[in-house]
């Protein structure tokens, strides 16, 4: 569940979010809701996610087909 929160910033601090949000390609609100989120992790008040990893040797593959055929179609 999402809620919002208003607050206040001074405009040095405004820059540097705007300025991020550019860098990252992300709204404002996106960059602030990261910032929390990264913040309630490190100081231990907030669980990390469980993510899964996917470890995936592209040597064992044969993409040879897939590059050289001018025909292939991701449809199908």
């Amino acid at each position: 569940m999402k809620t919002t929160i208003n607050f206040r910033v001074t405009c040095d601090v405004k820059e540097q979010l705007e300025i991020l949000s550019e860098e990252y390609d992300e709204s404002i609100s996106k960059v602030i809701r990261d910032i929390i989120i990264h913040n309630l992790r490190r100081r231990g008040l907030l669980e990390e996610e469980e993510r899964e990893v996917f470890y995936i040797n592209l040597s064992d593959l044969d993409l040879s087909e897939a590059v050289t055929n001018k025909n292939f179609k991701d449809d199908e």
